[in-house]
């Protein structure tokens, strides 16, 4: 069953990724990837795994540019940002 999840603020959801672009001259290959972390809450319910949410507050650190130190944000994001509907917005947890 598919699952509506969205941040209960209606502020914008944003995950954290990695990206790396390696290999030699036109042999390069992009890859990327979104990070992810343990669930909490009523979450832990539909998986055991969820996206790495990044708090607006957070994006700097995140991207490097407000110096290093990202690998602090790496932890299941506080109860209540998420609301949660089968299909659909609805009850928040």
């Amino acid at each position: 069953m598919p699952w509506y999840i969205s941040r209960s603020d209606d502020a914008t959801l944003a995950f954290a990724g990695i990206w790396q672009s390696w290999g030699r001259d036109d042999a390069r290959i992009e890859t990327c990837a979104i990070v992810t972390t343990g669930t909490s809450g009523a979450l832990s319910g539909t998986h055991h795994r969820m996206p790495l949410i990044l708090e607006h507050t957070d994006w700097a650190l995140w991207l490097g540019e407000a110096g290093k130190g990202a690998a602090r944000l790496m932890h299941p994001g506080p109860l209540g940002v998420l609301s949660l509907s089968p299909g659909g917005p609805g009850s928040q947890f």
